[in-house]
């Protein structure tokens, strides 16, 4: 049996790849400002 991919999966697919790249940036982002600014990361993940 074999799948197919719509349109529409690829688009959800897309979208939630970007959403989650655009989190991880902001985190890294975030803790680099803060360990410029304080010289520590609170964040230890």
């Amino acid at each position: 049996m074999r799948t197919y991919l719509t349109a529409s999966d690829i688009e959800k697919a897309l979208g939630e790849y970007y959403d989650g790249s655009k989190q991880g940036w902001n985190l890294m982002f975030i803790g680099v400002k803060e360990l410029v600014e304080t010289g520590k990361i609170s964040y230890k993940g």
